[in-house]
């Protein structure tokens, strides 16, 4: 019975360890992804700032 307890423990403590790196894991990934799409939107906002000045355009 003992046996029986120890391995319940362990898998729910693997399982319990599983889900807080794996949910780690995935909010860092959706940190990065939301980093990457603000830096391509910042880099467009800057090419169309540099061609608006190119032709003389206010801006």
């Amino acid at each position: 019975m003992d046996l029986i307890l120890a391995a319940s423990r362990a898998l729910a403590e693997d399982v319990g360890l599983l889900g807080v790196f794996l949910g780690l894991g995935i909010i860092a990934n959706v940190i990065l992804v939301y980093i990457a799409i603000q830096v391509h939107g910042e880099h467009r906002a800057n090419r169309a700032y540099r061609s608006a000045r190119e032709r003389g355009e206010t801006v």
